[in-house]
């Protein structure tokens, strides 16, 4: 009697075995619902499968998070959604349903209840995107970004990596970058969501070349280079290697008031401006941002002053065997004082003779040294002027000279 009642209750728990095949938890709902995937008008999502027979679920979409819709049915653990809209943020939960997917009725509910509701997102129609440099450091290139709508996370890649990245339309490298150099970048605009999925056109790209800043240009690799003082033209150079797109030249008088702002490139030539005032000038590298230019530091400062007109007379006394010099000068605007030397030879051997003030502008010259000028000797006066800065006295880069005969 004990054995029979026993063989009837192991039969009674294998029974029990049997019909809870395929049962779920009521308490437990579908769990990690996750985006996998988002184009312009669509998006993919996966879930953790439900263990059980027979189960289907149901995706449901929302635009705020508060109504929902029932969007597709599936017996897979994911799905893909279409016909939405560019740019827009969705949220969707998924239920699990103890029948086939095409019995699911939008109105029914889940066995487990709804999973948590998950942010989706579309990406943004970039058709229209239009990304230009903005702004530039030596080692960073800054980009703005426009024409697109529902973006809010942007950014820059090069060759294929992410060199800078934003919230904002306007992206700012992240990565070092080198001195003075061009890159051939690309610029994307997504939707993120705030679980960190990123929606966006592998082909929806706008490209362009950025450059970054040059470093200040050295004294040694501007000035000029050739001087037609007689007719008031003159030759700079500008020497700097790397990526730029021009260069500027600023001329201020010695006080800092500024007479002169040109662009151009590695030469400039300039005409009727140098003769009768007294420069300080330098010279800075930009690149082009869109309509505004974007300036590297400025050179340090170099000095020029010609004046309009020189003269020299030379006096000779055959007799004595002597001559004397003199020599005069127009006005030259910005000069404190002249520097005046004398030799017999061109390029060499000048001993000064004497500084004078610049309301002088004129001196006679009767010695090379300790010695009488000769008669039967050419001599060459070079003239160099001398303006105040602050404290600090400088010179002209360009002298002028005059031969004797």
């Amino acid at each position: 009697m004990r054995k029979s009642v026993k063989l009837l209750l192991s039969a009674a728990i294998a029974m029990t075995a049997f019909l809870t095949v395929g049962k779920v938890d009521s308490k437990a709902a579908v769990t990690n619902v996750k985006q996998t995937d988002g184009g312009k008008n669509n998006i993919a999502l996966s879930w953790n499968a439900e263990l059980g027979e027979n189960i289907s679920y149901a995706v449901q979409l929302s635009n705020d998070g508060k109504n929902w819709a029932t969007v597709d049915t599936t017996s897979h653990a994911d799905s893909s959604i279409s016909n939405l809209t560019a740019g827009r943020t969705y949220y969707a939960r998924v239920g699990a349903f103890n029948c086939n997917s095409w019995d699911i009725n939008s109105n029914s509910v889940p066995i487990s209840g709804w999973s948590s509701a998950a942010e989706m997102v579309t990406a943004p129609d970039t058709s229209k995107i239009k990304a230009v440099q903005c702004g530039a450091t030596t080692n960073s290139i800054s980009v703005k970004v426009s024409g697109v709508s529902g973006a809010n996370n942007y950014f820059i890649q090069y060759n294929d990596s992410v060199i800078g990245k934003s919230k904002k339309s306007t992206i700012k490298t992240s990565t070092k970058l080198s001195v003075a150099s061009s890159y051939y970048i690309k610029v994307y605009a997504a939707r993120r969501s705030s679980t960190g999925f990123n929606a966006y056109s592998s082909y929806g790209y706008d490209s362009l070349y950025g450059k970054t800043l040059t470093n200040a240009i050295g004294a040694k690799s501007f000035g000029v280079t050739s001087a037609l003082d007689n007719i008031n033209v003159y030759y700079f150079g500008v020497s700097v290697s790397g990526s730029y797109d021009g260069t500027q030249m600023q001329f201020a008088t010695p006080n800092g008031k500024v007479k002169k702002n040109i662009y151009g490139g590695s030469s400039y030539r300039i005409e009727n401006f140098i003769n009768g005032t007294f420069y300080k000038y330098r010279v800075r590298t930009y690149v082009e941002c869109g309509s505004k230019k974007v300036f590297s530091k400025w050179s340090s400062y170099h000095y020029i002053g010609v004046s309009k007109e020189t003269k020299g007379t030379s006096y000779k006394n055959y007799r004595h065997k002597y001559q004397t010099i003199r020599v005069n000068w127009s006005k030259l605007s910005g000069a404190s004082s002249f520097d005046i030397y004398i030799s017999n030879r061109e390029n060499s051997g000048y001993k000064k003779v004497k500084t004078i003030s610049a309301k002088t502008r004129k001196i006679t010259i009767t010695k090379y040294g300790k010695s009488r000028l000769k008669v039967s000797t050419s001599y060459y006066v070079k003239i160099v002027p001398k303006a105040k800065i602050g404290k600090k006295t400088v010179k002209s880069e360009i002298t002028y000279v005059l031969h004797s005969y």
